[in-house]
């Protein structure tokens, strides 16, 4: 009966686990409270008028950089892969607590010639955690402060939508 209830135990851990294969790029639903661009997956920044070399470069510097001092998170994400062509960032915070451990997708997003949309969506690994995943808001906020002179207004991805 041991052996039965740890086999079972193990499946329900397996089926509730998330993988970076399940971070994806979301499409714009809203404005978040916090002044960020809701997307489908995650939260983002607007900028305009900053080269995509720079635009890349400091999005691929925060989140191979960023240490937050929270409790939460681990000390420093590990870079899963970087596409730039793509526009796509895979990182996972590491640590081993059950709950605890995140994959995070950061996607830059062609809206125009000269504005882009940059997207953090963060997902626990333990699916079953409800609390409110800290590192989209701190790799946003890092991500804000390289690219401070080119964010836009978050109301501006609303009127930027195809129609």
């Amino acid at each position: 009966m041991n052996a039965l209830a740890a086999v079972l135990a193990v499946a329900v851990l397996a089926a509730g686990c998330a993988s970076s294969a399940d971070i994806k790029p979301g499409v714009v639903s809203g404005i978040d409270k916090r002044g960020y661009v809701k997307t489908t997956e995650g939260f983002g920044h607007l900028v305009r008028n900053c080269p995509d070399s720079k635009v890349w470069t400091e999005t691929l510097n925060s989140v191979k950089t960023i240490r937050p001092n929270d409790w939460r998170l681990g000390k420093a994400l590990v870079l899963l892969d970087a596409d730039e062509a793509a526009g796509r960032i895979r990182a996972e915070d590491p640590r081993t607590f059950v709950g605890t451990t995140s994959f995070i997708g950061v996607f830059i997003h062609r809206l125009s010639e000269d504005t882009r949309l940059i997207e953090v969506s963060a997902q626990w690994k333990t699916r079953m955690t409800v609390t409110e995943n800290p590192w989209e808001g701190y790799l946003l906020q890092d991500i804000g402060s390289r690219l401070y002179g080119c964010l836009l207004p978050p109301e501006q991805a609303i009127m930027r939508l195809p129609r």
